[in-house]
């Protein structure tokens, strides 16, 4: 039987419902828990097994989603940590001009390394390539400029 979108959303909330409560039930349990409700809903086994299917897959993909966060948050927080020293390093008065610049090569450096993780997780469209290392160059050489005239 062919189902709107709707009633297929329906379905699938009733089934996560059950799902949350019982998550080691089976299709079979699950249709009998559906018949036994007060709105009773009969459901054939096959479409039940696919609607849990769909559930756990959504499961999944929100939890790789959660992990590849967490591990992209504790990348950024690593080379924020690194960019503070190298921006100390390349605003010290006692460092050199090599030593400033190979600085301010790292700061860039970074930013488009964690700008090409994140695109490999996902986060863009598009391959952010020169736009975006243009605009953190030019960034870079602003905030170099802003830094200088203190």
């Amino acid at each position: 039987m062919r189902y709107s979108k709707e009633r297929r959303k329906q379905h699938i909330s009733r089934v996560r419902r059950l799902l949350v409560m019982r998550p080691d039930a089976s299709i079979l349990e699950i249709r009998d828990l559906l018949q036994r409700q007060v709105r009773s809903l009969k459901l054939d086994k096959d479409y039940i097994n696919k609607l849990v299917n769909k559930i756990r897959k959504e499961k999944a993909k929100r939890m790789d989603r959660y992990t590849l966060s967490v591990k992209l948050a504790e990348f950024e927080d690593k080379l924020k940590e690194a960019d503070l020293h190298l921006w100390t390093i390349a605003n010290s008065s006692m460092s050199s001009n090599s030593e400033a610049i190979t600085a301010l090569r790292e700061i860039r450096k970074n930013n488009s390394e964690m700008l090409d993780r994140m695109f490999l997780a996902g986060f863009f469209e598009k391959r952010p390539s020169s736009m975006h290392k243009k605009t953190l160059e030019d960034l870079i050489m602003e905030d170099d400029a802003n830094n200088s005239d203190d």
